[in-house]
């Protein structure tokens, strides 16, 4: 594999099979008869197009140039890797989301090249898709789905427990938010954080960070200018709080340069998820990692980041979470019918 979106060498695409094989009989899922339309991508993220062939489904996936890859490249590795995988046949590589194949879809990924799923796209289709949300519900962000058009239409949309009985994929924050740490050079074991946040993701955060014989402290954002440090210096400020609206570190978030130079000089901010300014950051001589913008309602490194398993198994998950309700409507029952038939699935979160 020569492309620059290559993933490795041959022996790694033997263990990518391996792990794809596993996740799809982990997950008993079953495409056959189902067509759906992702993104072909690069890097690890190009598997979510093989998951759905080798698990017998045809894969419609859409690419396009990116900061990530050039068009070309990305449709080159895919359909080499399909090759190998021996399910070249079963995925169709398209350049516009107006090719006549997106009528006969079943399932659309709530996936970057395929976003916004909005009225434009959905009305294509000559049967009501199901819409893969690929993450939890709480997670979903309005400006990729359009809600409204959905309920409307009765089109269903459709999360992901992460943490599910089959496999708890949420756990991989913990692994994530160390790799970030240590990259960061933070020892981790004896440090003392403050974790900014107030959903899942700070949750699991404290826990991983005791686990490993770290001191965090967990506040809201709204409440650290209430917060006063111990006299013991703070080695770093870990922002998780995915569903603040606002930022959180900058000129304009609820934490600034003033606080941290008074309260924490000598900590590191790092950035999971949520709006923190890095250039502000830097511009007041304070240090930021990733050494990037952090923006609300996103992740800063995805689970992409720790290799291709956690892709494999989350974006199995959501296919499988989409296609469990797929084949309920497919049995007759209504869109009004799923949030009661679903209310209490280990897998599926219906949004809609």
């Amino acid at each position: 594999m020569q492309s620059k979106n290559s993933m490795a060498d041959k022996n790694n695409l033997v263990v990518i099979k391996r792990i794809i094989e596993e996740t799809i009989k982990l997950f008993e899922l079953n495409l056959s008869e189902v067509t759906v339309l992702t993104e072909a991508a690069s890097s690890h993220f190009v598997v979510t197009p093989l998951i759905i062939a080798l698990a017998g489904g045809k894969a419609l996936a859409i690419a396009k140039d990116s900061k990530y890859g050039k068009k070309d490249d990305i449709i080159n590795n895919l359909l080499e890797l399909a090759d190998m995988h021996g399910v070249k046949d079963r995925i169709k590589v398209i350049d516009t989301l107006d090719s006549p194949c997106i009528e006969k879809v079943d399932i659309v990924t709530n996936l970057g090249f395929v976003r916004p799923i909005n009225d434009k796209l959905l009305s294509k289709m000559k049967r009501k898709p199901v819409v893969a949300a690929m993450c939890e519900a709480w997670e979903v962000r309005p400006e990729d789905i359009d809600f409204t058009y959905c309920w409307t239409n009765e089109i269903p949309i459709v999360g992901v427990n992460e943490e599910s009985e089959i496999k708890n994929i949420f756990e991989y924050v913990g692994a994530l938010i160390l790799k970030l740490l240590f990259e960061a050079g933070l020892e981790v074991y004896g440090n003392r954080f403050i974790v900014v946040g107030e959903d899942k993701f700070s949750i699991k955060i404290e826990k991983v960070l005791k686990a490993i014989g770290a001191i965090p402290v967990v506040i809201k954002a709204e409440d650290t200018r209430l917060y006063r440090t111990s006299d013991e210096l703070t080695d770093g400020i870990i922002v998780a709080d995915y569903t603040n609206e606002g930022y959180i570190v900058g000129d304009k978030g609820v934490i600034d340069a003033e606080w941290l130079q008074k309260h924490t000089p000598s900590a590191k901010v790092i950035h999971l998820a949520g709006g923190v300014d890095y250039q502000y950051l830097v511009n007041n001589n304070l240090f930021c990692y990733p050494q990037y913008d952090g923006y609300p309602r996103r992740m800063s490194k995805t689970f992409g980041y720790l290799g291709a398993r956690p892709v494999i198994e989350l974006h199995t998950a959501g296919l499988k979470a989409a296609d469990t309700v797929l084949s309920a409507l497919r049995q007759g029952i209504t869109f009004h019918q799923l949030i009661d038939k679903f209310n209490e699935h280990p897998l599926v979160q219906i949004v809609c």
